[in-house]
C-alpha cells in the first residue's frame, strides 16, 4: 500500500498489526511514514521515535525523520538525523542532500556545499540536490558553478512550475555579468512563471537596454 502512495489504507493496516503485536517496531516505522506522506509530522517524528526505541535500525527511518525535522525547521536534528542515514548507508545521496539542507540553514553554507557535492557525486541527475547546491553556491557568490547548476536544472525538468526563482537567479547573475540581454530574457521567464522579480533589478535592466 505504501508503494502505491495509498497512506490512509498503509495507516491502517500497521495501526491494526500494532494492535495484534504491539511492539512490532516495522509497523511503528511504517506508521511514520504514513504520517509524514499526509503532512502530520508531530505524528511522524512520534512514531519513527517508537519505532527505534523497539530497535528498528534503518536508514530509511533515520531519513524520513531527518525530513519531518527538516519541515518544522528543527535544523540541528535534521543534521543529527541526516548524518546518521549517511552512517547507516554511507551512499545514500539523500541523506547527504538533507545534511546540506539543515547545515545551510544554519548558515554553514561551506559545509553543507561539501554534503551537498557528495550527494551529487552519487547521484548526479537528482534535481532537488542540483538546485539547493546551486543556490548555496548563489548565497556563497560562486555565481560561475551556480549559474551551471540552475541552467543544468533547467535541462532536467524545463517545464516544473517552480522554475521561477531560477529563472530570476540566472537573471541576477547575467545582470552581474553585465550581459543586459541575457539577463532581460531570463527576468522576463521568472516573471511569466509567476516570480515577483524585485523592481529595481527591472528598472536597472530597461535603462541599460535603452
Amino acid at each position: 500500500l505504501t508503494d502505491l502512495g495509498q497512506w490512509s489504507e498503509a495507516r491502517q493496516a500497521f495501526e491494526q498489526a500494532i494492535k495484534i503485536e504491539a511492539k512490532m517496531a516495522e509497523a511503528y516505522g511504517g506508521l511514520g511514514l504514513c504520517y509524514l506522506q499526509q503532512g502530520d509530522l508531530e505524528q511522524a517524528i512520534k512514531f519513527l521515535l517508537t519505532a527505534r526505541q523497539l530497535g528498528f535500525i534503518d536508514p530509511a527511518l533515520s531519513l524520513n525523520l531527518s525530513y519531518a525535522y527538516l519541515n518544522i525547521k528543527d535544523w540541528p536534528k535534521a543534521e543529527e538525523e541526516a548524518w546518521r542515514a549517511i552512517a547507516e548507508q554511507p551512499d545514500l545521496a539523500l541523506g547527504y542532500n538533507n545534511l546540506g539542507l539543515a547545515l545551510a540553514q544554519q548558515n554553514k553554507l561551506d559545509e553543507a556545499r561539501i554534503r551537498l557535492e557528495e550527494a551529487l557525486k552519487i547521484d548526479p541527475q537528482d534535481r532537488g540536490t542540483v538546485i539547493n547546491l546551486a543556490m548555496v553556491e548563489f548565497s556563497l557568490k560562486n555565481e560561475e558553478r551556480a549559474l551551471e547548476l540552475f541552467l543544468k536544472a533547467l535541462v532536467l525538468n524545463p517545464e516544473d512550475s517552480q522554475n521561477g526563482l531560477i529563472y530570476n537567479n540566472i537573471a541576477v547573475i547575467y545582470f552581474h555579468r553585465e550581459k543586459y540581454e541575457l539577463s532581460w530574457e531570463f527576468a522576463q521567464k521568472a516573471l511569466q512563471a509567476g516570480f515577483k522579480v524585485d523592481n529595481n533589478l527591472l528598472q536597472a535592466l530597461i535603462k541599460k537596454l535603452k
